[in-house]
């Protein structure tokens, strides 16, 4: 099981200033998904 906290990633800003948290990505998570998923609050 993989378990992350919000509050440990890192925010990216987005041009209309949205801040992104990125949860899941295929190129940074070791369990093999396929998967990406993102918390976007605007």
């Amino acid at each position: 099981m993989l378990v992350k906290s919000l509050k440990d990633l890192p925010i990216v800003m987005a041009k209309d200033g949205a801040e992104i948290r990125e949860v899941l990505h295929p190129k940074n998570d070791p369990k093999g998904n396929h998967l990406s998923l993102a918390r976007v609050i605007s």
